[in-house]
């Protein structure tokens, strides 16, 4: 049971299509921009793991504003931490990627519904900065388990049970060479 709570996390790769009718229809954005995820498949309760969104823009020749920002948020109600941030900010260059990566450690609900979300940002002369949805993507995160309990509860159940087998195979060990002196005093007279 013990090595059931040590097997590594697995994920998934996602990729998402980025079209420009996605973004508000006032910011010229290149078709074809892409998104890649990497979501795992389980969390392991108390065990930070990894979610990865990376936006790879394509090379264009629309104008973009000098100081267009993007934003990944990660909106995941129920884990116990969420670092560095919940919102991450990242230049808009195109030709070039943006990655967002944020470390989730689970708490104890069951399954994790969140959404990731990609936003541009851009400066506004005027006032306040223009933000435009771009993306939002939920998914759905069961924690993983093993016989019933949380990780944590099963690494010390496991520990436990591999104490007991311990104790009781040195146990059986020490009575049957007990037994087996015994056994060779009476068969060998000194």
């Amino acid at each position: 049971m013990l090595v059931l709570t040590i097997l590594p996390t697995q994920y998934e790769e996602i990729r998402v299509t980025l079209s420009e009718n996605q973004a508000n229809a006032s910011s010229p954005v290149a078709q074809n921009q892409s998104v890649q995820l990497r979501l795992p498949k389980s969390l392991p309760t108390g065990q930070p793991v990894l979610i990865e969104m990376t936006l790879m823009l394509s090379p264009t020749s629309d104008p973009a504003p000098a100081n267009r920002m993007v934003e990944g948020r990660l909106d995941l109600p129920g884990v116990a931490a969420l670092f560095p941030d919940a919102v991450l900010n990242a230049p808009y260059q195109p030709g070039k990627t943006s990655s967002f990566r944020w470390l989730v450690t689970a708490g104890p609900d069951d399954p994790l519904t969140g959404r990731l979300w990609l936003t541009l940002i851009d400066p506004n002369p005027g006032g306040d900065e223009i933000r435009q949805p771009w993306m939002v993507r939920p998914f759905d995160l069961p924690l993983r388990r093993v016989l019933g309990l949380d990780l944590p509860n099963a690494r010390w159940a496991g520990g436990g049970l591999a104490a007991i087998g311990l104790v009781g195979f040195i146990i059986l060990w020490r009575g049957s060479a007990q037994k087996s002196k015994r056994t060779v005093k009476r068969h060998h007279p000194n």
